[in-house]
């Protein structure tokens, strides 16, 4: 099959919807597909890259960029076109008009099209302007399932307010996890051991942080941790802030990092901390929450609407209220004082997501496109 992927980003510029479309892409390639992806324009963008065909020809995601993605179309004779859709992917306020015309101009050609929701619409009730634009978004979004013939997204919320946008589609919308986009690399006992040491130089209980959160309310409570006498290291995975109030002497940075870097230092961390909204929690959607939990790490973070009730709280993770400081801290605490505590709720984490990896995703794929033959 000749595949087309269109995402905004693709590596190595860093995005989560780019690291996943190349993911998933690698997958095709690997089961003999022909890969092409769509991408806007980079010079650090390869035209080739382990099998998969780029093409880094939009400018901007507007009506100029229709043709030129339907030359590509038509040049590769491609058989299934896959829209990696996220609002703000494509354009700044999250409305991309043009992608309308795009999927039309993709249905007018007769090729299929799997749209995949990474993300639907932001969500009413933050102030008129806000809403406007949600309701906007939400007619964007609804255009482009019109046009699709295959519609998926990660979790169950995001399912739900497809149906509302499009109540009579006559498909079932697919409900496909999204998995880590961090490689596993393959330590020696030695290696993770010696990185442990290099981090954690006097055997502190580490407690990571990865990705761009709001981590004020938790370095506020990890001081009260170092005050009080608790031996803990604080592990920042990848890009921070440098603000860290009075915990300089026990941070440990790692700087930017190569994707195939950061796997390590989820090994020898103890506990993950995901800051998330108490209204939204965290969901399926998120690549970090996939590494962490993959690694068998106990993630302390927030329960919401957007949560998968496969997540259960003190079972396979932690819930608490990020604007609870002292919630936060007794759930530090117990973990910190028991050690098979930790690796108990690491464990289930493990389980939770085992069957989730890149060869079932591509599978939940196949069998979508397979189902429209």
């Amino acid at each position: 099959m000749r595949i087309l992927f269109i995402t905004n980003n693709f590596p190595p510029l860093v995005d989560g919807v780019g690291d996943y479309t190349y993911n998933l892409a690698l997958e095709f390639v690997r089961h003999k597909h022909e890969v092409i992806v769509v991408c806007k324009r980079d010079e650090r963008i390869d035209y080739h890259i382990n099998g998969i065909n780029i093409f880094p020809i939009v400018k901007v995601w507007n009506k100029q960029a229709i043709q030129p993605v339907i030359n590509v179309i038509k040049e590769r004779q491609i058989e299934m076109v896959s829209l990696q859709y996220v609002p703000h992917g494509f354009h700044p306020y999250g409305l991309p008009f043009a992608l309308i015309g795009l999927v039309r101009a993709i249905r007018k050609h007769g090729v299929p099209l799997f749209t995949f929701c990474h993300e639907v619409c932001t969500f009413y009730g933050k102030g008129l302007k806000q809403d406007i634009i949600s309701y906007m978004m939400r007619y964007v979004t609804k255009k482009i399932l019109i046009n699709s013939n295959i519609i998926a997204t990660s979790i169950k919320y995001y399912c739900e307010i497809i149906n509302t946008l499009v109540p009579d589609y006559p498909s079932r919308i697919e409900q496909i996890p999204i998995v880590s986009n961090i490689p596993e690399k393959i330590n020696s006992r030695e290696e993770i051991l010696s990185l442990r040491n290099k981090v954690a130089a006097k055997d502190e209980i580490i407690i990571a942080f990865f990705g761009q959160r709001n981590i004020k309310v938790s370095l506020e409570v990890i001081e009260r941790l170092k005050r009080s006498g608790h031996k803990v290291k604080v592990l920042f995975i990848g890009k921070i802030d440098d603000t860290f109030t009075d915990l300089s002497d026990i941070v440990y940075k790692t700087g930017v990092l190569n994707i195939d870097e950061i796997n390590p230092y989820f090994l020898v961390s103890d506990i993950l901390i995901l800051p998330e909204d108490t209204y939204y929690g965290c969901s399926f959607k998120s690549g970090s929450l996939a590494a962490a939990l993959k690694n068998g790490l106990p993630v302390v973070t927030a329960k919401g609407i957007l949560t998968d009730s496969s997540m259960k709280d003190n079972e396979n993770i932690i819930f608490v209220d990020f604007l609870n400081p002292l919630q936060l801290e007794e759930s530090l605490v117990h973990l910190i004082r028991f050690p098979h505590l930790r690796e108990k709720i690491g464990n289930a984490a493990r389980l939770l997501v085992e069957k989730y990896n890149w060869e079932t995703t591509y599978m939940s794929y196949l069998d979508l496109i397979n189902q429209l033959s």
